[in-house]
């Protein structure tokens, strides 16, 4: 199976985007091809630019924890799944884009005017796609809430059986699951993303004379994602891929290429936590 997206393909997507994004205006025409990659008929086409209208009506100037705008993660997240998909689903990537909506975009902060702005602008997008389609949009992003106070397990328990009637919930948590574990990526960036952990860890435990995975550079400066954090991120990934198979929840040709990019960017990083580890925290090859 091909890979949906590497690594630097992800930062080089990040990247473009946020150039877009900076403009003024901003082309949103642009950032739909760069999303989404397919062609759509005229319809669909005005459904997506719509829709990312009211995003960058919504979030505004929001960041992201690392600096670069909000925006960016379900736009990031819609064009994962356009990657992964053979065949172009509006309403899949329209549930994308907005699946954080019920959580992060609420009038929260935002002054009147422009709160009841971004309220119209969403009223389009669903007098755009019409009655029947909306309900099925909202019906996907209700399930895909976290409710204040809900443990997370019981929240993916919850959309994982919702899954059973709406086969695209879980592909659409996939895709979000994958963006935010490449999103860890452009946070940290030192030699060890270039070793080989496999040989690392047969050479600890094997080679006697082995003095021990380290580095003689200084650590990399205190980022606002610490180790912790990127274990968390891990541990929801470990904790949805387990259900997944657990429930047997059955994907989509879409999910499938998105679960088995969430299981190896998910590798990646254990193995890029553990080599910082042993780089610069347990130096020898006997705490190794």
């Amino acid at each position: 199976m091909d890979p949906i997206i590497d690594t630097q393909e992800f930062l080089a997507l990040s990247s473009f985007l946020n150039y877009q994004l900076s403009g003024e205006p901003v082309n949103w025409h642009g950032i739909l091809n760069l999303m989404a990659g397919k062609e759509y008929d005229r319809r669909d086409e005005e459904i997506l630019l719509a829709a990312l209208s009211y995003l960058g009506a919504a979030y505004g100037d929001q960041k992201r924890r690392l600096g670069p705008f909000a925006i960016l993660h379900p736009i990031r997240a819609a064009a994962l799944l356009a990657k992964a998909q053979r065949r172009a689903d509006p309403l899949a990537l329209l549930s994308t884009l907005f699946h954080d909506k019920n959580e992060d975009l609420t009038a929260a902060g935002i002054d009147a005017d422009r709160w009841q702005m971004v309220k119209e602008k969403y009223s389009v997008v669903l007098e755009m796609i019409g009655p029947q389609q909306a309900e099925l949009l909202e019906d996907r992003l209700d399930a895909l809430t976290k409710q204040d106070g809900q443990k997370y397990y019981d929240y993916l328990g919850s959309l994982l059986q919702r899954a059973a009637a709406i086969p695209d919930l879980a592909t659409i948590k996939l895709a979000d699951r994958l963006d935010n574990t490449l999103d860890l990526r452009i946070d940290l960036h030192d030699f060890t993303d270039n070793s080989r952990c496999y040989q690392v860890l047969f050479d600890v435990l094997f080679i006697h004379t082995y003095k021990g995975f380290a580095s003689d550079r200084p650590h990399p400066i205190s980022r606002k994602i610490n180790g912790a954090m990127r274990l968390y991120q891990l541990y929801k990934n470990a904790v949805f891929l387990s259900l997944l198979r657990h429930q047997g929840v059955v994907l989509q040709e879409e999910g499938k290429r998105l679960s088995g990019a969430l299981a190896v960017a998910s590798i990646r990083e254990a193995q890029t936590i553990l080599l910082h580890i042993f780089a610069y925290h347990l130096r020898s090859a006997t705490e190794q």
